[in-house]
């Protein structure tokens, strides 16, 4: 290679590359280092700084009053005398006043926004303030940047807070305060919510509280098919201001989601619910209670949808039911059972029961039951005597409670004492036998009282019981007899 090609070829150095691996770009800006310090390539192609120029004597070097370099004489070769970029006297004149700021509410945070100084280069960095109030004398500086934008966290519902920004040089001269503006951070409500935009995958455990959703901000269209479940919602979270009149509707709900600790008293109230929305899959056992109940109407409840199992034991008392509310549609088959009601619920005075809103299919077996006894008078009992009482034709296959009883009595003058039998039978057949001992005659007569346990037979329509009474044949006094059966007619 000739001399003149040494002086002239330069060495290659690797142009930045964006876009490949931190090793890649690690290494061209090694490259490109070490040509420029002299360590790599050509010694021609290396950087020279004013101090070696200087040093060399090819420059007189000027900072204020002071010179550097050159000659002897104060000057260098060509009489050239430099000031260095930067070197030179301060520039003190204050910056221009910031103009266009603007301040923005967030959920928790205020985000300030400012215009670039046309024209202005000297410009170091923007300085915050905020106050309480509108007073620049109570302003504190929160920050500073170097950009037009800055982000103030103040946390989630936070009082209204005034700002200023100023600019500073980079001589560290303040300039004037902007026009304040004020903002405060603001809750979430409908209209920052897109449609369908909360599904389940979207809410953190417990995350939905009563204080983070504005009054009556929950509307339908804001909630996907079965997000709101069990575990997403805070104990007694769901108040009645909290909900939108006829938002909570079937498909907005998953199954047995619903329950007692989730709802606070008094919290459900007829407005809150579309017609024949409330279904039997949406509520778990045992949750609906008195607490929770404001005020129920028939057109709310899906017909059958009220089961035993989902009413507590004694939650439905009179005073959360509305007149004619209880229809036959309303109620599954067999569903009302004693342990549901509480004492004295159901009156007539209180008009919770609509006119024939009572059918069969409404009533349990065995349900309804009707008395029917004969009272047998006093009389002289020699040998054999019998009182019958007669059960409906309607009673085919059913069970008749049943009990008899005789009070037996010597008379005066009787010295011995007397064998009295009873027999109870249905038509023919024999049910059972007692014997009873009437002792002998005192001054006020013997007396013996033969009764049977009460019991429970099966019997067809139509047949009669029996209660016979028979002595050994001495003169006994019957006093009373009776026979009672109690027949159930549903």
């Amino acid at each position: 290679m000739s001399s003149f090609d040494n002086l002239t070829r330069e060495t290659k150095v690797p142009s930045i590359q964006t876009g490949g691996t931190l090793e890649s770009l690690v290494s061209q800006l090694k490259q490109i280092l070490e040509v420029r310090e002299g360590y790599r390539g050509s010694p021609l192609d290396a950087n020279i700084t004013w101090r070696e120029l200087a040093k060399a004597g090819l420059v007189e070097l000027k900072y204020g009053n002071i010179t550097y370099g050159g000659t002897t004489g104060g000057s260098g070769p060509g009489g050239t005398t430099v000031t260095p970029p930067g070197t030179g006297e301060s520039d003190l004149t204050p910056p221009p006043q910031p103009t266009g700021l603007v301040a923005a509410s967030a959920v928790t945070t205020v985000i300030l926004e400012w215009s670039e100084p046309p024209g202005y280069t000297n410009l170091a960095y923007t300085e915050i303030w905020r106050s309480a109030d509108s007073l620049l004398a109570n302003a504190v500086k929160i920050g500073s940047t170097n950009a037009f934008l800055y982000a103030d966290t103040v946390g989630p519902a936070s009082p209204t807070y005034h700002y200023w920004v100023r600019f500073v040089s980079t001589a560290d001269v303040p300039g004037t305060y902007s026009v304040s503006q004020s903002a405060g951070t603001t809750l979430i409500d409908t209209e920052h919510i897109e449609d369908l935009a909360i599904t389940n995958a979207k809410i953190g455990n417990l995350a939905v509280d009563s204080a983070q959703i504005a009054d009556l901000a929950v509307v339908e269209a804001k909630i996907g098919a079965l997000a709101v479940t069990d575990a997403k919602i805070a104990l007694a979270t769901i108040t009645g201001a909290k909900i939108a009149n006829a938002t909570i509707t079937d498909a907005n709900i998953g199954l047995a989601t619903i329950t007692g600790a989730k709802i606070a008293s008094a919290t459900i109230t007829d407005a809150n619910i579309g017609l024949a929305e409330i279904t039997g899959a949406k509520i778990a056992n045992a949750t609906i209670t008195d607490a929770n109940i404001d005020s129920l109407n028939a057109d709310k409840i899906t017909a059958g949808t009220l089961a035993a199992g989902r009413i507590a034991a004694g939650s439905i008392t009179g005073s959360h039911i509305a007149a004619s509310t209880i229809l036959a549609g309303n109620i599954a088959a067999d569903q009302i059972t004693a342990d549901k009601m509480a004492a004295d619920s159901i009156t007539a005075a209180n008009g919770a029961i609509a006119n024939l809103a009572v059918t069969t299919l409404k009533i349990g077996d065995n349900a309804v039951t009707v008395p029917v006894a004969n009272n047998g008078g006093s009389f002289w009992l020699n040998g054999v005597y019998a009182i019958a009482v007669a059960v409906g034709a309607t009673m085919t296959g059913q069970r008749v409670f049943v009990h008899a009883t005789a009070r037996m009595a010597r008379g005066f003058g009787s010295p011995i004492a007397t064998t009295v039998r009873a027999r109870l039978r249905l038509d023919s057949t024999e049910l059972a036998v007692v014997e009873g001992y009437v002792p002998p005659m005192d001054d006020s007569g013997g007396k013996a009282t033969l009764s049977f346990a009460a019991s429970t037979f099966s019997v067809n329509g139509g047949q009669t019981f029996y209660l016979e009474l028979m002595t050994d044949g001495a003169n006994v006094m019957c006093e009373g007899s009776t026979i009672f059966a109690l027949e159930t007619r549903k």
